[in-house]
């Protein structure tokens, strides 16, 4: 199984007290793992709206990290992934399914690629998207 990681999983490293399960998860699945550039750009405007600091500057560094660790595994938005998108956000939201666009791009992109969402926000997913929760297993 590939997995798509959520921004609050590829995150979960960075908190004060990380959880030592999703740590453990994330190292043993690893190699499976791949990333949306809609989490990179999530992850960079989270860190360009910080104040001037030691953290922001530690977390630049660490994006960049990220960002070369999955130079091979970051999954752009291509015409596939749009045209997904373009059916599924209207028609959940249309629906009463409260749907964010970041989250609903990362929704398309798993179903495009068959890729499981591995994220804390499995509800935030509508049913056709295969998920699972690092910190629940």
């Amino acid at each position: 199984m590939i997995y798509l990681l959520n921004t609050n999983v590829i995150c979960a490293g960075t908190a004060k007290r990380p959880d030592p399960s999703v740590l453990t998860w994330m190292e043993a699945h690893a190699e499976e793992c791949c990333l949306s550039c809609v989490s990179l750009g999530e992850i960079w405007k989270g860190i360009h709206l910080m104040p001037e600091s030691k953290r922001k500057q530690a977390l630049s560094r660490w994006a960049t990290e990220i960002e070369d660790d999955f130079a091979d595994r970051t999954i752009d938005l291509d015409t596939a992934v749009l045209k997904a998108w373009g059916k599924l956000y209207p028609t959940k939201v249309a629906k009463g399914f409260n749907m964010g666009i970041l989250g609903s791009l990362l929704a398309a992109t798993a179903l495009v690629h068959d890729l499981t969402v591995a994220t804390r926000n499995t509800s935030d997913f509508p049913s056709e998207v295969k998920t699972l929760n690092p910190w629940e297993v």
